[in-house]
């Protein structure tokens, strides 16, 4: 069960994630609370697995960027390996 805290915080990182050089401390001054508060409540709540990760998504599109979905047939034991060795270049996004 979530805290109306930290329903607020997921609603900060989803939906209004600040660019700024301390996004943790606009955060907490929206939300009337202190820095500290706002990063050891999102380490708690990636901790308990309610956080899976932090990034930017974008429209690629929208910034004149092509993306391209690509899918390669590899042994199953081999998956893993493979996906750590594509998803370590640079603009891979994804590699599962």
């Amino acid at each position: 069960m979530l805290t109306p805290y930290e329903r607020r915080l997921l609603i900060e990182l989803r939906d209004r994630f600040p660019l700024a050089a301390r996004p943790y401390s606009v955060i907490a001054r929206r939300m009337g609370s202190s820095e500290g508060k706002a990063i050891e409540t999102a380490r708690r709540l990636r901790w308990r697995g309610i956080i899976r990760s932090i990034g930017i998504v974008f429209a690629p599109h929208r910034l004149g960027c092509r993306s391209t979905l690509v899918a390669m047939r590899v042994p199953s034991r081999e998956l893993r390996r493979i996906a750590g060795i594509v998803g370590g270049y640079p603009g891979v996004s994804h590699s599962y």
